[in-house]
């Protein structure tokens, strides 16, 4: 007799559970990703909170079970090994290795994603976290309207009328760009978005997402960020083409039709994108150059992560703004990171796509795995366009998000999910 297939042994791993069970091996680790999930729209410390308890019931399954376990990301953990070891070599041989490695939650962010991946397996966990990041979203988007924000760790902050248009003021007097909360959102509105591409639903269930995608909408709109505007909307534009292409043309008149109905205060900025004269404009364009210079210069292994700031404050001009970052994801990375580093992250950003569109090829047309799988889609497809337009990377919590994402569509695939309900399958 096979070992295991004795009367009373535990059903392999692999074993899809019994029809209509949602019993997972691990319940609270479940838990622990929703709570990460939702920490991204409130608090770094729920985050940290759930991701050392998760991380400890799956250290104590793995020695349980063994390494089986411990779910991977096909296609991805190579990239995200080269970007790792980019990491360290950057940050040993740039210009401040103990400002570098202070940033060490790179690798936790990366381990977010195993974490994830190998916590959610069942449906209704992975229903619950996406409902976690809606309500994030649904709750960040309707307090931006009584200038009030949960964002990050700023705990409860007022937003404040400023030139960006919007500043969050951090306890300390510190302040950080609305661009966070628009990185949040932008995901969440992707995961909001999907269900009604995919999923037959009554016209109640269909106006209930409506009214959710719309506040999330005017959420995006009133953080005043017009890269999480333009990220957005391309990642709903290149989904819709992608998968229900019959639908692009109503959906771009229904916009057309909307947008002139939404008030000026919301849109002022949108006219502004393309006017060189505009002070935002001029100065990421100034950034571009110069980000390219100090990658020239400082080519193969980079500075090191975190001394974008320092390098630039030698280097300026007089009269010119101090600036943080490239505001630039890939050109960030290759000044820090080098050419390893910005191929990686490039790779991985790749990979993962084209993993989502493999298992969306291969779930049921009407499937709640497929609707879950376009939802993570159009998320992370959001999250890499918007990374054209400022450094989204080094926002904690949207980043962060980003990961959670990841390991849930890994989660979701490969028949990870022990219930079988979503699993997809082997093959078609």
């Amino acid at each position: 007799m096979p070992p295991g297939t004795g009367p009373g042994a535990s059903p392999p791993h692999d074993a899809p559970a019994s029809p209509g069970s949602t019993v997972s091996p691990a319940p609270l680790l479940g838990w622990c990703a929703v709570l990460m999930a939702f920490s991204c729209f409130t608090t770094q410390a729920g985050l940290n909170i759930a991701f050392c308890v998760a991380c400890i019931g799956l250290v104590h399954r793995i020695c349980r079970h063994g390494l089986q376990e411990l779910v991977g990301l096909p296609g991805a953990d190579l990239p995200l090994g080269l970007y790792a070891f980019s990491f360290l070599l950057s940050s040993t041989a740039g210009i401040d290795p103990m400002r570098s490695f202070e940033y060490g939650t790179e690798f936790k962010r990366i381990l977010i994603a195993y974490v994830v991946a190998s916590s959610v397996r069942t449906t209704g966990e992975v229903i619950r976290l996406f409902g976690a990041v809606i309500l994030g979203g649904l709750v960040n988007s309707a307090l931006t309207f009584h200038q009030w924000a949960f964002v990050g760790t700023y705990a409860r902050t007022n937003l404040t009328q400023t030139y960006e248009p919007f500043q969050l003021t951090q306890p300390f007097g510190l302040a950080s760009s609305c661009n966070d909360l628009a990185g949040l959102l932008v995901q969440a509105l992707g995961l909001a978005v999907a269900p009604a591409l995919v999923v037959s639903l009554g016209p109640g269930r269909r106006a209930a997402l409506g009214l959710i995608a719309a506040t999330i909408s005017l959420g995006i709109l009133r953080t005043g960020s017009r890269s999480g505007l333009v990220g957005a909307l391309l990642a709903l534009f290149i989904t819709v083409l992608w998968y229900r292409p019959r639908l692009v043309p109503w959906i771009a008149a229904a916009l057309a039709l909307i947008y002139p109905l939404i008030p000026g205060s919301l849109t002022s900025r949108h006219f502004q994108i393309f006017d060189a004269k505009v002070k935002s404009n001029t100065f990421r364009l100034r950034m571009c150059e110069v980000s390219v210079q100090m990658a020239r210069d400082h080519q193969p292994l980079g500075i090191g992560r975190r001394n974008f700031e320092p390098l630039h404050d030698k280097i300026r001009r007089p009269d010119e703004e101090l600036s943080p970052n490239a505001h630039n994801n890939y050109l960030n990375v290759m000044v820090e990171m080098g050419l390893l580093g910005v191929v990686s992250l490039i790779w991985f950003q790749c990979a993962v796509i084209r993993y989502l569109a493999r298992q969306i090829g291969r779930a049921d047309r009407s499937d709640l795995h497929r609707a879950a799988l376009l939802g993570l889609f159009m998320a992370f497809v959001s999250f890499a366009i918007v990374g054209l337009f400022d450094f989204f990377w080094g926002f904690s919590m949207p980043v962060s998000l980003m990961w959670i994402l990841v390991g849930t569509a890994y989660a979701v695939g490969e028949g990870n999910l022990l219930d079988g309900r979503a699993a997809a399958p082997a093959s078609r």
